[in-house]
């Protein structure tokens, strides 16, 4: 199958890599839509509330999760081992071995903001922490 239209759509897996983007892109926009442009890791005002709603219901950190989807179908759908001069050197394993990285690297971020929330929101943030899980859905 070649390309349809402007999507550089060869097989049914290339159509869920493309769903897959969109609905993690969906989410981290969805989830920046509840938290609100001005807070962050980065930069948070003493008088900010703990945000437990939408997205914040369902795992702490979703912004994490939904870079770490869009990477990996990204990875998947533009995967470099199908073009002849990526196939030598391993070029298409270091991809997963880089998005994997990147994966430990989010987890352990969510760990530091973890304990950065629990020391500003105390026993709330506990209790949330409790009911919700870090990155994966329950």
């Amino acid at each position: 199958m070649g390309p349809v239209g402007w999507l550089p759509l060869r097989s049914w897996t290339d159509v869920l890599c493309w769903v897959g983007i969109a609905l993690f892109l969906a989410f981290g926009a969805w989830s920046v839509a509840v938290l609100g442009l001005r807070q962050s890791f980065l930069y948070r005002r003493l008088d900010d509330r703990l945000v437990t709603k939408g997205p914040y219901a369902l795992v702490r950190h979703p912004q994490f999760l939904a870079a770490m989807g869009v990477t990996f179908f990204t990875i998947l759908l533009f995967n470099p081992s199908q073009f002849p001069p990526f196939t030598l050197g391993g070029y298409a394993h270091s991809l997963g071995a880089n998005w994997a990285l990147f994966t430990l690297a989010l987890w352990v971020l969510s760990i530091l903001e973890d304990r950065e929330l629990a020391a500003h929101f105390g026993e709330e943030y506990e209790r949330y922490a409790r009911r919700v899980s870090r990155l994966f859905p329950n």
